[in-house]
This record gives structure tokens, C-alpha cells and sequence, in this order.
């Protein structure tokens, strides 16, 4: 099976499985379902665009060398483990000091980690400065989301208390 033909299968399976959670929804509060139908309205949506572009001839890539640093990179299957190791202790001090410090702090430091750890770091200050921009944006995006949204607060921690 081509990875093609298994991509229009999975989107369409998943069609499906969206289709019948839809006809089943059942909720208790007039509010109870605005995040699930809306995260089913956004899947569904960009499932069929998904599907609707796997139809569309695409033009073939031009060949690439890759650099050298990112050559070495991928030669070595230890290198991809060291970075999920790396990600998987900053998400451990992200959550254990999430409580403490509170959202804006750990969520701005946390992506911006995250970002630059898993990003260019050879940019120097110039990709610091971009993680911490984007981090500082993904936190402000998921406080408005879930402070004004959702209604869920988040912990401000003892600057904000």
C-alpha cells in the first residue's frame, strides 16, 4: 500500500470516526459541548482539506544536501534520543514548578525552552530572543483561551498572587 493511499485512508476513516461521535454527542448543559464541537468542526474541517489536497499533483522536490552539522545529526540514532531526553526533563521542571511560579512564568519559560532546545541554537541572542517571543506568545494565547474561553483560571503563582 502506498503511503499515499494509506493517508486517504486514515483521513477518511477519520471522517467516520468524527461523523459518529457527532450523531452520538449527548450533553447535560447548554455550554457542555462549545470545546468538543468546535475541536470536531476544526478536525473535520482540516481532515477533509487534508484529503482534498492529497488529490492535487505536487510538483517534485529539488534535491537537497543537508548541512553538515545536520548530517552528522541524523547519522547518529543517539543525537534524536538526547533531544527527547532534553525535552522530556524540561517538561518535568516545567510541571513541578508550574504551581509555585504560576502559568505566565512557566508557560513563557517552558515553550521558550522548548522552542530554543529544539530550534536553531547556533542563532545566538537572535534565537533566544525569538523563543522567548514565541514563548511569551503561546502563553498569552492558552491564558486568553482558558481565562476568558473556557473560564478555567490558571495558577498565578506568588509574583501575581
Amino acid at each position: 500500500m502506498s503511503p499515499l493511499l494509506r493517508d486517504r485512508l486514515g483521513s477518511l476513516l477519520m471522517l467516520v470516526f468524527i461523523a459518529v461521535l457527532w450523531v452520538q454527542r449527548d450533553y447535560t448543559s447548554p455550554f457542555g459541548g462549545m470545546f468538543p464541537d468546535t475541536i470536531m468542526i476544526l478536525m473535520g474541517l482540516f481532515i477533509a482539506l487534508n484529503l482534498i489536497l492529497s488529490f492535487r499533483r505536487k510538483p517534485a522536490p529539488p534535491e537537497v544536501s543537508a548541512a553538515p552539522e545536520e548530517a552528522e545529526e541524523t547519522a547518529s540514532p543517539f543525537a534524536s534520543r538526547w533531544r527527547v531526553l532534553g525535552v522530556i526533563v524540561l517538561l518535568a521542571l516545567w510541571t513541578s514548578l508550574y504551581r509555585p511560579l504560576g502559568f505566565a512564568v512557566t508557560g513563557t519559560l517552558g515553550f521558550a525552552a522548548i522552542a530554543w532546545f529544539l530550534g536553531d541554537r547556533e542563532a545566538g541572542l537572535r534565537g533566544l530572543a525569538r523563543a522567548l517571543g514565541l514563548g511569551a506568545l503561546v502563553s498569552l494565547v492558552v491564558y486568553l483561551v482558558f481565562d476568558y474561553f473556557l473560564l478555567v483560571p490558571l495558577p498565578p503563582g506568588f509574583l501575581f498572587d
